[in-house]
Order: structure tokens, then sequence, then C-alpha cells
């Protein structure tokens, strides 16, 4: 019977250890600070790729009538993004780009990425 009570006891602090390890890890992904409500949509030029873990960035330049305004997308890891067809080489600096995604709720130069339409016409997403 003791062997029973402490197999209960190790399994409750097991699922309270796992459920706090979750819950921070959720929260992470929640992306509470962007507007999900709206989307923005910029006409850019790439000036750099930083392809690492946890988060793939994208670094471009909008001109803003004559105004040049550095911005920065944040997308998912090199693995999920390689599930939707990216590559290290589908964006490279210099490269002219549209950009789709949704703005942070402080408005800084900032988005969660949804998608790019690269200089050939094409369409690569980052789902959510």
């Amino acid at each position: 019977m003791q062997w029973l009570r402490r197999s209960a006891a190790f399994v409750a602090v097991l699922f309270l250890l796992t459920g706090l390890t979750t819950g921070r890890a959720l929260a992470h992904h929640a992306r509470s600070g962007y507007d999900l409500s709206k989307t923005l949509t910029l006409k850019a030029t790439v000036t750099k790729v930083d392809w690492s873990n946890p988060h793939a960035l994208i670094y471009f330049e909008v001109n803003d009538s004559g105004r040049v305004q550095n911005w920065h997308a944040i997308t998912g890891g090199p693995s999920r993004m390689s599930r939707f067809g990216w590559t290290q080489e589908t964006l490279k600096p210099g490269d002219p780009i549209t950009i789709t995604g949704n703005p942070t709720k402080q408005g800084s130069n900032e988005i969660w990425l949804t998608k790019i339409t690269l200089p050939n016409g094409q369409e690569v997403v980052m789902h959510r």
C-alpha cells in the first residue's frame, strides 16, 4: 500500500511539473504582442535573413516616400518553415518582396509573418 501512495504522489508531481512547463511554452507561442485582428502589407527589400531557432527573422527595408524604415518579421523556426516550402535560398539580401503579417500592438517596426510574395510572383506562406 505504501508503494501505491508514493506512486500516486510521484504521478501528481509529474503532472504538476508538466503543466507548468507546457504553460510557459504555450505562453511563449501565444503571439500576445501582435494584433492578430490586423494585417499589414508592405513593399520592401530584404536586407538579412537569420535562419535560426526558435524563430527565423527576416530583416527588410521599407521606402516610405524617400524615408527608409528598417523592419523585421518574426516567423516559425526553420523546420516549420521548410514544411511550407521555405529554404535558406528562398530569400536573399536585395530581393524586392511584398511582405504581409500582423503588426505589433505597440506599433514597432515588426510583424508576425503570414506570407511573402517573391520577385517572381510566387507566394510563400507561413501558416499559423
